[in-house]
This record gives C-alpha cells, structure tokens and sequence, in this order.
C-alpha cells in the first residue's frame, strides 16, 4: 500500500509540476506575443493593405465570387475605403460585410459559403503560441547539463 501511495504522489507531483511548467510558458509566451499582434491589427492601415493583398491574389488564382468579413466596429473607416478601391473587384462578385462576430482583423472564403478562412488577432496569438511555447519551455526550464 505504501509503495502504491508513494507511485502516486510521485506521478501527481510530476503531472502538478509539468502543468505548472506549461502555464508558464503560456503566460511568457502570451506576454511576448500578444500585445504586437493586437497592435498590428487594430491598425486599419495594415488591414487595408492586407485585405486588399488577399482580394488581388484570390482573382488572380480563382473568380471574385468572394466573401470578405471585417469587424463591424471597423466599418466607418474601412467601408468606403474598399468601396472606392475595389469597385471593379465589387462589381465582379466581391461581397464586403461587417460582423460583430468578429473582433478584429477579418475573415476570406467563397460568397457562396462553405468555409471563411480567418485572419483574427487570435488566429495569429495561437499560431505563434504553438512554435514559441516549446522554445519558451526549453529556455525557462533547461535542464543542467
């Protein structure tokens, strides 16, 4: 009995030490990360940029027969904006709409649905998390060599 408490604890304590070791380096991670990509994309320039970039590329490789979604609190600077710029492209089949749904940054796929691929703040957070986390636990707990 006293070996199976003893098993016990040592594997809680590993699983205690290893979760406390993950939140860590979320949290660094998180610290590094995240206020530059909100800075990023809370700057409307930079969606303009980016979103008319997306717009170019897909009619090059496919028809205009797109679905741009942007955040409704951006509206009133980026409506007009690709309304003037686009006009060709918004004629052609290329649909801009506002979403509460969505926070910031904006999301791409076909007018006729079937999937939106997202370019959020988030997305990119969740990206970068998932190759700096193994880096930010390597360096925070080395072992001694």
């Amino acid at each position: 009995m006293k070996q199976h408490v003893d098993s016990e604890l040592k594997m809680s304590i590993s699983q205690s030490i290893s979760a406390l070791k993950q939140e860590l380096a979320n949290q660094v991670t998180m610290k590094a990360v995240q206020p530059g990509v909100k800075e990023v994309f809370s700057n409307v320039e930079f969606l303009k940029t980016v979103v008319q970039k997306v717009v170019s590329a897909w009619a090059e490789k496919d028809t205009l027969d797109m679905k741009v979604v942007m955040a409704e609190k951006d509206r009133k600077e980026l409506e007009t904006f690709f309304k003037n710029q686009l006009a060709d492209e918004l004629n052609k089949g290329l649909e801009l709409s506002f979403s509460d749904g969505v926070k910031s940054g904006f999301k791409v796929g076909p007018a006729a649905g079937g999937y939106l691929i997202s370019f959020t703040d988030q997305d990119f957070i969740s990206f970068f998390k998932t190759y700096l986390r193994p880096r930010t636990s390597e360096l925070l707990f080395e072992q001694d060599k």
